[in-house]
């Protein structure tokens, strides 16, 4: 029988942004009570919470989001426990890793410092040898618990959505990655006209 984990943040007006990004504002626009129905509003910029990147995040001719077939944003799991390590470089046991065609989700537990401002100034940062190493090896998505792989000027960034890998960022959750043994990750975008998107991410394991 196999059980889905679910990856995401929630989306509530309190959502923390990256620094210079619009605030998620979410409001109730009718009741029940009041209107005899109800709804919502949403406004927020695309890397709110939970979300993937696409390629088009840094290309200019890049495609938008909605314009990729579903299985673009699902693969077989690899978690790589990356903790501790302020820099994610490139190691020689990763080469025996089947990662081709797969997701590579990394591991920082950053998630830890979720909603305050070191989430967002003391995250790891992936180097441009891992970024390589990854695209070569023909990796669908790099997913992780931290705001960006990297900084201005986003050279890992770069690398990696050149190379036609979608980022997903903001994840939670990862431990029970670890726990889960082999997993598929499925981070499912909106049919939207954009660079990016906000995801209901998960894994599904058989357990």
């Amino acid at each position: 029988m196999s059980r889905l984990i679910d990856l995401s943040h929630d989306i509530t007006a309190q959502t923390p942004v990256y620094p210079g990004d619009p605030p998620v504002e979410l409001q109730r626009l009718a009741s029940v009570q009041r209107d005899g129905y109800a709804m919502w509003q949403l406004s927020a910029c695309m890397h709110a919470g939970t979300h993937v990147d696409a390629p088009m995040h840094f290309l200019d001719d890049g495609r938008p989001i909605g314009a990729y077939a579903l299985d673009s944003f699902c693969a077989p799991g690899v978690l790589l426990d990356v903790r501790g390590q302020a820099r994610i470089d490139m190691r020689a046991s990763y080469e025996a890793l089947a990662l081709d065609g797969a997701a590579v989700l990394l591991w920082t537990g950053s998630e830890r410092a979720y909603g305050t401002g070191a989430y967002y100034d003391a995250h790891p940062e992936v180097t441009c040898a891992l970024a390589r190493f990854l695209v070569q090896a023909g990796v669908k998505i790099v997913g992780m618990d931290m705001p960006s792989p990297d900084r201005a000027p986003f050279t890992a960034h770069r690398i990696l959505l050149e190379g036609g890998v979608f980022l997903v960022e903001n994840l939670k959750n990862l431990s029970l990655a670890e726990q889960a043994g082999a997993f598929e990750f499925f981070a499912l975008p909106l049919k939207i006209s954009a660079e990016a998107s906000l995801v209901r991410a998960f894994l599904r394991t058989e357990m």
